[in-house]
């Protein structure tokens, strides 16, 4: 007597295992464009609050360089900077209204490149106010908008 699998068996481990990747990987592929998309909320969060401490002491609004801002992959003092997946930049100030801006510099998934995050925060706000892109890019942050 032979021991061993029927070609039967190893069929159906296959057939398995090709249904389990069929769904496994485009959820991936959805999720490291989420995982991209990740960066703009902690760059977000840190302008909003040193900007609403600038407010609170000062009476007005700043620019990146006057609140001590420095954007995901700038330096001290810069008002525009790029990472891989964004560009960063201070789309200008004036006293009664800060402005942040990030674009996409690559496609995430549905969101084309060039895709703009912005917030901005007016001198009676008492939070940001934040602007998404369209609905494809909106889904792959969705705690932008509740940021403090």
């Amino acid at each position: 007597m032979k021991k061993g699998f029927t070609l039967i068996e190893l069929m159906v481990v296959i057939v398995i295992i090709g249904i389990l990747a069929a769904i496994a990987v485009p959820k991936m592929f959805g999720m490291s464009a989420k995982a991209k998309a990740a960066e703009v909320g902690p760059a977000v969060g840190s302008w909003s609050k040193m900007e609403a401490a600038y407010i609170l002491e000062k009476g007005e609004a700043g620019s990146f360089a006057s609140i001590g801002y420095t954007p995901p992959g700038g330096s001290a003092g810069t008002v525009a900077s790029s990472t891989t997946n964004f560009n960063y930049s201070d789309p200008g100030s004036v006293i009664a209204l800060s402005k942040w801006q990030a674009s996409s510099r690559i496609a995430l998934n549905n969101c084309s490149a060039g895709a703009i995050w912005a917030a901005a925060y007016g001198t009676g706000d008492t939070r940001p106010i934040p602007t998404l892109p369209a609905v494809a890019c909106a889904a792959l942050t969705p705690n932008f908008p509740s940021i403090q």
